[in-house]
């Protein structure tokens, strides 16, 4: 009889064996869930990261940028401020409108109250790099939410600073139109002060006549500078005044109406030179027995200026003696000669009395004391040419 085939036969595991194995199966397939779930947790917390970290650096070149407006707001309201106070101290009570001043002085209040909250020692926050991040989820989690809230801190300040930047913007505008308008206000007031004030001396006259027409180039400015020249006008104003009143005190006693009167009329036909006035009872050896005396000297600095000088018998003799008028536009004349030195020295050769007589006569003043008596009579021809000197 013939065996049967042999059968394979599989080999058992022992129970045991099997459950180690699949033990084994199970754990490992536990341990990669979890290096997935680590994996992804710091993948989420990186990507948190750098959202919070671009927030942050966009939040702090905000802050930097308004860092950088409100110290240049400072710095310019600061600038503001000052020119302000430079015309706002009293200085200018008279020279200019009340009304002006006063609105002035308000925009300046207004503006030094908003300035302590452009105060600020706020440094530009530092931009994080790519770098500098950590390298654990939770560490990246935390950083995140810090730099979140540091974005927020950024972002507060900077609406703070934009806040007072704008207000001191505005407060600086509203300053700036207040000078402006200001100093609109000072030539027309500085001209009737002028017309107020005749008798005032050469020297000061030229310091008001330079910062009126320093007034009249910068309007439509504000700033320290201009601010300045305001307060110098003003203080040469008040050089004017007392100018005035000290040659009015010279004037003073029973000739001071005559004297005034002979002043006005050697202005009125000057030409626009300044002309200053002395007086006394002999000049050039004339002045006693009815006679007349005068000298006059003549510059052709500032526009022309010039001093004569008049012995008391012109003025008492003034209203009564058409002598004294012919003396006077004599006088005037040398002063005139500042007004046309190029017609003086090229056609009357700086023949002083010869160019003097001949104004006066070309003026119409056919009196003895027009200067024929003493000097001749110059030609028809030099009388003509003096005409063209008013």
């Amino acid at each position: 009889m013939t065996p049967p085939p042999q059968q394979q036969r599989r080999k058992r595991m022992p129970v045991w064996a099997m459950a180690t194995v699949v033990v084994a199966a199970i754990v490992g397939l536990g341990g990669t869930s979890l290096q997935v779930t680590g994996v992804a947790r710091l993948f989420s917390a990186s990507a948190a990261y750098d959202s919070a970290a671009g927030l942050r650096n966009a939040t702090a070149s905000v802050l930097d940028a308004a860092i950088s407006e409100t110290r240049t707001a400072a710095d310019e309201a600061s600038t503001v401020l000052e020119a302000t106070d430079i015309a706002a101290d009293g200085q200018l009570q008279g020279f200019v409108g009340d009304a002006e001043l006063e609105a002035l002085i308000t925009a300046r209040d207004e503006l030094a109250a908003v300035m302590p909250a452009l105060e600020t020692t706020d440094s530009p926050p530092a931009q994080l790099l790519p770098g500098d991040k950590p390298r654990e989820a939770d560490a990246l989690e935390a950083e995140a939410t810090a730099l979140e809230e540091e974005a927020a801190a950024f972002d507060d300040r900077a609406e703070e600073l934009e806040e007072a930047t704008d207000a001191a913007i505005a407060a600086s505008e509203t300053a700036v139109d207040a000078g402006i308008a200001l100093l609109a206000t000072a030539p027309p007031i500085a001209q009737r002060i002028s017309d107020e004030n005749p008798s005032a001396a050469n020297g000061p006259r030229i310091d008001y006549r330079f910062y009126l027409e320093e007034l009249e180039r910068v309007q439509g400015v504000w700033d320290q500078a201009t601010a300045q020249t305001l307060v110098q006008f003003a203080s040469s104003a008040v050089a004017l005044r007392q100018s005035h009143a000290d040659e009015e005190a010279q004037k003073a006693g029973p000739l001071y109406q005559a004297r005034k009167d002979v002043e006005a009329f050697a202005r009125s036909i000057a030409g626009g030179v300044l002309l200053d006035f002395d007086w006394a009872p002999i000049v050039n050896g004339f002045g006693t027995g009815g006679s007349l005396g005068g000298t006059a000297t003549w510059n052709t600095g500032h526009g022309g200026f010039s001093t004569i000088t008049l012995s008391d018998s012109t003025a008492e003799l003034w209203y009564s003696d058409p002598r004294t008028q012919a003396l006077v536009a004599h006088e005037v004349g040398h002063s005139i000669t500042s007004k046309c030195y190029d017609l003086y020295s090229e056609t009357f050769g700086e023949q002083d009395e010869v160019w003097a007589t001949a104004w006066a006569l070309g003026m119409g003043y056919t009196a003895d004391g027009n200067g024929v008596s003493l000097y001749g009579m110059p030609s028809q021809e030099l009388i003509e040419a003096s005409k063209q000197c008013r």
